[in-house]
Order: structure tokens, then C-alpha cells, then sequence
């Protein structure tokens, strides 16, 4: 039996293979980084980053 990937594996492999998503990443503040990071979400695409994001930054 395979271990799931972290969920940081999904938001690293996005970072790595969607130039995009990575340049809205490095935007946002260093907390929110932190806390997407931190949030054991599974981010696997850009339009879930960004909800993501959103919603980290509704909360702060």
C-alpha cells in the first residue's frame, strides 16, 4: 500500500509545474504562504490556490 502524498506535496508539485500559480503564490503575503503551507489543504490546482488564499485572508 502507497502513502498518500502530503498534502504540501500538491501545493510543491503546483509551484513546480504551474509558473502561473507559483508568481500568484509569491504575491501574496508571507503569512498566507505560511498558512496555505501549514493548512494541510490538498492544493492541486491554481483555481483551488486561490481559494485558498482567499479564504486564509478572510479569516486573518
Amino acid at each position: 500500500m502507497n502513502p498518500s502524498p502530503s498534502p504540501a506535496g500538491g501545493l510543491e508539485a503546483l509551484l513546480r509545474s504551474d509558473e502561473e500559480a507559483a508568481h500568484y503564490y509569491q504575491s501574496l503575503p508571507g503569512y498566507i504562504q505560511d498558512t496555505l503551507r501549514n493548512s494541510g489543504a490538498r492544493i492541486d490546482s491554481a483555481d483551488e490556490l486561490r481559494r485558498q488564499a482567499e479564504n486564509a485572508m478572510e479569516c486573518m
